[in-house]
């Protein structure tokens, strides 16, 4: 390859990269474009396997419950029959890979 070639092979390969390079920046302390895009990707999940794993107890009506997750913390609302479905949704979701921690917003039906 001579050194014209070469150049401009350099050349395209920098200018290539560079919008990964620019997305993948921090500006300002800001959290760049992967890196929300990343987050929000692993909060979906996240709230997936939650909303599973209450689906999957036959002591909660996962359609009551309502599940929100933001940078691993997870955001219960909704009303359910009793507070020890309250607190059962709570400690469900409290062992699930990925909750950092848990808003409890759980009411119970007819309690207001």
């Amino acid at each position: 390859m001579n050194k014209m070639t070469a150049l401009m092979a350099a050349a395209l390969s920098t200018a290539a990269a560079l919008p990964l390079t620019v997305l993948a920046n921090d500006h300002n302390g800001e959290p760049s474009t992967v890196d929300k895009a990343a987050a929000t990707t692993k909060d979906a999940a996240t709230t997936t396997k939650i909303k599973a794993k209450l689906a999957a107890d036959r002591n909660l009506s996962a359609t009551d419950i309502h599940v929100e997750t933001t940078a691993g913390v997870v955001t219960l609302s909704g009303k359910v029959d009793n507070q020890a479905q309250v607190a059962l949704a709570e400690k469900t979701v409290k062992d699930i890979k990925g909750v950092k921690s848990v808003h409890n917003e759980l009411g119970v039906k007819g309690a207001d």
